[in-house]
C-alpha cells in the first residue's frame, strides 16, 4: 500500500479500536443542501437516456467492513472541504467534523489533512481549484430514465469538457472493470445537459491518490 495521507489515516483509525465510532448517518449530520447548479441546457434529468449495461454496483453493502467506514469517513471529509474550497470559504472545522464521524479531533484533524493533500496531488488538483474550472458540485443527485435516482461524488465543469468523478477507498484490479462501467453510466446519463462539451469519467482511487480514467 502506498505510504500517502489515507494510508495513514486510516492506520490512525484502525489504532483507536473502539474509540472510532459508527459514523452518524449523513441525514443527521446537519449539512445545509448543496445549491442548485443550473445545467447549460432545459434537458430535465428525468428524461436522460435509460442506463445501458450492468446495474451500478456499491448500492448495497452489507455488512460494513472497518474499510468501507473509513472510506466513509474520508469521503465525507473530502466533501466537506471540496464544499469550503468551491464556495471561496475556509476549510470545515475539524471539530465539528469529529462529532459528526464520532471520532477523536485528532482523527478529523487527519482526515481533513488527507484530504487537503488529495486535493493538492499533481494529478488531481485540477479538480479541486477553482481557479482551473468553471464550477463544480458535489453529492450531485439526479433521476435517470428509469426512475432510479443515483448520485455523482463530484462533477466538474470546464470551459471545454466535463468530468464526472467517483470515489473510491481502494481500486484492485479485478475490481476496475464494474468501477469503470458504473462512472462511465454516470457520464452517458448527463451528457445530454452539456451539449457541445467532452463529458468523461473518472475513479479517484482515495488510497492511491490517483485518477483512473474510465475512458
Amino acid at each position: 500500500v502506498p505510504d500517502t495521507a489515507y494510508s495513514r489515516v486510516a492506520e490512525a483509525l484502525k489504532a483507536l479500536g473502539d474509540k472510532a465510532h459508527s459514523p452518524m448517518p449523513l441525514e443527521g449530520a446537519g449539512m445545509a443542501p448543496l445549491p442548485a447548479m443550473a445545467p447549460p441546457s432545459a434537458t430535465s434529468a428525468a428524461t436522460l437516456p435509460a442506463l445501458a449495461g450492468p446495474t451500478p454496483i456499491g448500492r448495497v453493502r452489507e455488512p460494513e467492513t472497518m474499510a468501507m467506514r473509513d472510506g466513509t469517513r474520508m469521503h465525507l471529509a473530502l466533501q466537506w472541504l471540496a464544499d469550503a474550497v468551491d464556495a471561496g470559504e475556509a476549510g470545515p472545522d475539524a471539530t465539528r467534523l469529529a462529532q459528526v464521524l464520532g471520532v477523536e479531533a485528532d482523527v478529523a484533524r487527519a482526515l481533513l489533512d488527507a484530504a487537503r493533500q488529495l486535493c493538492g496531488s499533481s494529478s488531481l488538483t485540477r479538480f479541486f481549484d477553482p481557479a482551473q474550472f468553471r464550477t463544480a458540485r458535489n453529492e450531485m443527485t439526479y433521476v435517470a430514465a428509469n426512475g432510479e435516482v443515483r448520485r455523482i461524488d463530484r462533477l466538474v465543469v470546464f470551459e471545454e469538457e466535463v468530468w464526472v468523478l467517483d470515489y473510491k477507498v481502494r481500486v484492485l484490479p479485478e475490481e476496475w472493470e464494474p468501477y469503470r462501467a458504473q462512472v462511465r453510466a454516470y457520464a452517458a446519463d448527463v451528457a445530454p445537459l452539456f451539449a457541445g462539451k467532452r463529458v468523461s469519467g473518472g475513479v479517484i482511487d482515495l488510497a492511491a491518490e490517483r485518477l483512473l480514467d474510465a475512458a
